[in-house]
């Protein structure tokens, strides 16, 4: 702790950095308050990021000051390996609920607010990561504050297909939907932007292609029917290799259980011919 504390030797340091678990809560405590200086030079920022792994692997709390110094270290001069480790403290930190907020009643929403709109704002989508362990803390707040934004904005848009993708994937770990209800005007608006986008001819320029087809069946599953234009689109849009996930076939026998499956003798028939197409490129692709 003495040699950690002083930074005399950087050399040894390093060696020292594996044994920090050893540490108990009031020296970590105390080697985070030593880091805590705005103008820490690289080797300050290496000691600080290994305190604060220490922290997380023992459940220790930090302070929204050290969070937010974490935070901070976003911009796009910093070294690769800077990044990867502030994207990997800031989602356990969060996942994890070890924030330790003010103790005024009113700062948790006060510093929770100005992260949540940090994230949501226009020209910070390098932040997006951080949109699952932040539903996972605030799913009502974010959804409230999205719910207000300008639809017409691509990012917004993008942003709400993350948030609803999330809250689904919540929903699906917990196995209690009572605990993240997604709002009716959110799940329409973010299903109108994806089938919108699916179904341009052009999608050249297209954000509906930021998402990945677990994000975007995830979501279409959501609905309460499929209807055949969406089930078409579809179909006509996704990659063979990418239909070997489990979504897929959700969405196939969502569509086939909806009430628009009661369509013409004509439409059931292409419909029967698309996925028996899709069921021997399949077979082939698989056995190949």
């Amino acid at each position: 702790f003495e040699e950690l504390s002083q930074k005399q030797n950087q050399k040894s340091l390093q060696s020292l950095y594996q044994f920090m678990w050893i540490l108990n809560n009031d020296q970590l405590q105390n080697l985070l308050t030593i880091c805590q200086s705005n103008n820490y030079n690289k080797e300050d920022q290496e000691l600080f990021f290994n305190v604060v792994k220490t922290c997380i692997d023992k459940r220790l709390s930090i302070s929204f000051f050290d969070f937010k110094k974490i935070y901070e270290l976003n911009n796009s001069d910093k070294e690769e390996k800077v990044l990867t480790q502030r994207k990997e403290l800031l989602t356990k930190l969060i996942e994890f609920d070890l924030i330790e907020f003010d103790n005024d009643n009113s700062g948790e929403d006060i510093q929770l607010n100005s992260i949540i709109d940090e994230i949501l704002s226009n020209n910070n989508n390098q932040d997006y990561f951080l949109i699952e362990s932040m539903v996972k803390k605030s799913s009502n707040l974010i959804v409230s504050k999205l719910m207000i934004k300008d639809s017409q904005d691509q990012n917004i848009n993008h942003l709400k297909c993350l948030v609803v993708y999330s809250m689904a994937k919540q929903k699906q770990k917990q196995k209690q939907e009572q605990n993240l209800n997604i709002p009716q005007d959110l799940l329409t608006q973010v299903s109108t932007i994806i089938i919108d986008k699916l179904q341009q001819k052009d999608k050249s320029n297209n954000d509906v292609n930021e998402l990945n087809w677990d994000q975007i069946l995830t979501i279409l599953n959501l609905q309460d029917h499929i209807s055949l234009s969406l089930f078409q689109s579809v179909f006509q849009s996704i990659e063979l290799k990418q239909t070997f996930i489990p979504q897929f076939l959700e969405f196939i026998i969502k569509f086939c259980q909806s009430e628009t499956i009661t369509t013409t003798t004509t439409n059931i028939a292409d419909v029967d011919d698309d996925v028996k197409i899709w069921l021997r490129k399949a077979m082939l692709y698989i056995t190949k």
